[in-house]
């Protein structure tokens, strides 16, 4: 990822992650398969890959990792954010 929405990015706003990983949004609702984080204007936005349509969508940080939980719906006990460096 070298390009944010306008312009090249700075190495030190983009957090590509080793391996997608499934995430929710809003605690909830299914959003795909996050791979890296960008920071634009001083927030970070998530690149999220549809698992049905393939498509890519920049939501903000508000993206939590999917995990099961006992009842058999998803939840995130941990919000998905970039790591500090």
């Amino acid at each position: 990822m070298q390009y944010d929405f306008y312009a090249e990015c700075k190495p030190s706003d983009v957090r590509p992650l080793a391996v997608p990983q499934p995430v929710v949004l809003y605690g909830w609702q299914p959003a795909g398969e996050l791979d890296v984080w960008v920071r634009d204007d001083g927030q970070w936005w998530g690149r999220v890959r549809d698992n049905e349509t393939g498509l890519f969508t920049w939501y903000p940080d508000r993206l939590q990792p999917a995990t099961s939980n006992r009842n058999g719906g998803h939840g995130g006990e941990q919000r998905s954010r970039p790591e500090r460096r």
